[in-house]
């Protein structure tokens, strides 16, 4: 009897151990293991960048034009001088698109850049210009700056479209002064133009990088500069692109230096039109430009230095010499610099100084005819920016030595202005701005 009960425990106990079994290879197999896939990344991705731009300013004098594009003293005001304005023309928007690897490793990628610039409805307060968009300065119309396409394989890109001039290279740290920096006329040249750019980078912490560009030569890019060259601006005229080159290293996030050069030529009489004749008789209509940079930035703890200088011909089509172009057919030699200290109190708070000066030669621009012989440039910046918004105070004095040809006669007159009260003709002119802008950056 006993045998039997413990036959039947030991079956009893088999027969739970395999159900235990069972039990728990069933809980098993019941289990699913999931595997999340990577989401693919998309074929195209696009991006817009840009900033928002909005000044508050006090000036008393027209300067080039007002607010946020202020380049030179215009004819000082001699009473009722206190002007009050806003601004917010160089508010940016930067639309882009990156594809798939194309040609070997490239990637693709188009950029479109618009700021508000594009009425440029108070010119030096002309009245023609006033005309300019639907009610004037409030309802602004866009301007393109840049556009192109790229194929970028890392260390070397090749661009084609609309880029800045390779000449610029840096402009100086403000907040007021972005699209049109207080360095023009006064120390910076360059603008934009279309082209095929290239860039080649080589090395690691210390970097050399060389860019070469091939552009559309330029002379005044407005009608009246068409209309003087038979339908065509003077620049394309000359049947010949414009070159530019520029040499930088870099030093990491530390001491970057550079040189570039630029180099065109413009037919005056523009095509289908014979040599000049005067009363020397016949001469070339052919002018030329060329202008040589250099330029550097040193940025130690919390002390930055940067600057750059020109020497150059005909640099008009370049915003230099003042942003003159010769009445006739005399070329005008020209210097300019321009540099700024930074400092930054804290985190947050930093402080900018800026010196620039633009010196056409005297005799090459009286010669020519130009109103400006030399412009000088101060400016001042107490910063506030957290993130990608950022507060200034600016202050910016421009003073500005225009010819006198009373005393030259038979000399051509451009713009030189009338010889009443106030006037500009042999006079040095001074304007004053003051300025608080926000921007928010993103």
């Amino acid at each position: 009897m006993r045998l039997k009960i413990i036959a039947t425990v030991l079956t009893l106990g088999w027969a739970g151990a395999a159900l235990a079994q069972t039990a728990v290879e069933t809980r098993e197999v019941k289990e699913v293991v999931v595997v999340k896939e990577e989401p693919k990344a998309p074929a195209f991705v696009f991006e817009m960048h840009g900033f928002v731009s909005g000044s508050l300013l006090v000036q008393d004098n027209s300067g080039n034009n007002y607010g946020q594009k202020w380049l030179f003293a215009g004819p000082m005001y001699t009473s009722d001088k206190a002007l009050f304005t806003g601004d917010v023309r160089q508010t940016r928007l930067n639309f882009s698109v990156r594809g798939p690897k194309v040609f070997g490793g490239a990637t693709p990628k188009a950029v479109v850049e618009f700021d508000m610039f594009g009425s440029d409805e108070v010119n030096a307060g002309t009245a023609a210009s006033a005309t300019v968009g639907a009610n004037g300065d409030v309802s602004i119309l866009p301007r393109i700056r840049t556009a192109y396409a790229e194929l970028n394989w890392g260390n070397h890109t090749l661009a084609f479209g609309q880029m800045n001039m390779l000449t610029i290279t840096l402009i100086p740290e403000s907040l007021t002064h972005i699209a049109f920096p207080v360095s023009y006329a006064a120390g910076t040249i360059g603008w934009r133009a279309p082209g095929i750019w290239g860039y080649h980078t080589f090395g690691n912490d210390f970097k050399l990088e060389f860019a070469w560009s091939i552009q559309r030569s330029q002379w005044i890019n407005n009608v009246a500069s068409v209309t003087a060259a038979n339908g065509q601006n003077a620049g394309t005229a000359s049947g010949i692109p414009a070159f530019e080159a520029r040499l930088r290293a870099m030093f990491g996030k530390t001491f970057s230096l550079w040189v570039t050069g630029h180099y065109q030529q413009e037919d005056m009489n523009g095509p289908n039109v014979l040599e000049a004749v005067n009363g020397s008789g016949t001469r070339s209509s052919t002018m030329t430009t060329y202008a040589y940079t250099a330029g550097m930035k040193l940025a130690v703890s919390l002390l930055t230095l940067q600057g750059s200088a020109w020497y150059g011909m005909n640099t008009g089509p370049l915003l230099g010499n003042i942003v003159q172009f010769p009445a006739n057919q005399v070329s005008v030699h020209g210097w300019g610099a321009w540099g700024q200290l930074g400092l930054d109190f804290t985190k947050n708070f930093s402080l900018w100084l800026m010196y620039g000066v633009d010196i056409p030669n005297p005799t090459d621009a009286r010669s020519a005819g130009m109103a400006r012989l030399q412009n000088n440039n101060a400016a001042a910046m107490l910063r506030y920016s957290e993130g990608g918004f950022g507060i200034g105070l600016e202050y910016v004095r421009s003073q500005t030595l225009y010819a006198n040809y009373q005393y030259s006669p038979g000399q051509p007159v451009v713009g030189a202005g009338g010889t009443g009260p106030g006037s500009a003709v042999g006079r040095t002119q001074v304007g004053q701005q003051l300025a608080l802008t926000a921007n928010y950056a993103f």
